[in-house]
């Protein structure tokens, strides 16, 4: 049996140890509420733990890096296995996550009252959580990291830095604050180009300095409309 997990739409289960390293074959059948029964099947990886050790890479962007190429130098050697899966307590909705040194950062939507959104940092190699960061409100985009701070834009449209070890906050940067809130929103993910993030909508655009927030300098796309932007600066 498969119970709920935390505040989003996620259920989960425990299974009988996999003692066979391999591909296996997993059929989930769930009875709905009207009677109705719906399979699925999958394929599920055991991973040898001989393989040796796992080396981390960093991925600390969306697509990357400031220059969103969506590519890596490193070469990847079949076959992939999966090495962990985890449950976040959260709705995932539009943002990847994003990898600095031993830490996979993965944003939080959450699609009830928006206040469990954030930031989900979880060890690289074992899924374990090792901070979460609620911003208040969801966060459907990438965050944005360097090797020690994480850059994350709320949907309320209030931009967090937090400390990449602690998760702690440095400091928040509201975008298009004299605007109505409906046209704060934030969609695109941030981008962190040497000591520069720039993040924003139609209402405003702004350069902020890494270390401080202090915006160097801002502009105005549009005066009317409330839609943000989707692409990455």
């Amino acid at each position: 049996m498969l119970a709920r997990t935390g505040a989003g739409w996620t259920y989960s289960g425990r299974l009988e140890a996999l003692c066979d390293y391999g591909v296996h074959s997993l059929r989930l059948d769930v009875d709905s509420e009207n009677g109705e029964l719906h399979s699925l099947t999958t394929e599920v990886c055991v991973a040898d733990s001989s393989r040796g050790e796992i080396e981390v890479a960093d991925w600390r962007q969306l697509q990357g890096g400031a220059d969103h190429s969506g590519t890596t130098d490193r070469e990847l050697t079949p076959p992939l296995y999966t090495l962990w899966a985890t449950v976040v307590d959260g709705n995932l909705h539009g943002g990847s996550p994003v990898v600095s040194g031993d830490l996979v950062l993965v944003p939080i939507a959450d699609f009830g009252s928006g206040s469990h959104g954030g930031v989900v940092a979880l060890d690289a190699l074992s899924g374990e959580e090792r901070w979460r960061y609620l911003a208040g409100a969801g966060v459907r985009s990438a965050p944005a990291a360097t090797a020690d701070v994480v850059v994350m834009a709320g949907l309320d449209g209030l931009v967090h830095a937090v400390s990449l070890d602690r998760g702690e906050l440095l400091w928040t940067y509201q975008v298009a604050a004299a605007v109505e809130p409906m046209n704060r929103n934030l969609y695109a993910s941030p981008t962190i180009d040497g000591g520069t993030v720039y993040v924003g909508n139609k209402r405003e655009f702004v350069a902020l300095d890494l270390a401080s927030g202090e915006p160097v300098w801002s502009l105005a796309p549009g005066d009317k409309g409330f839609f943000g932007s989707y692409v990455t600066p």
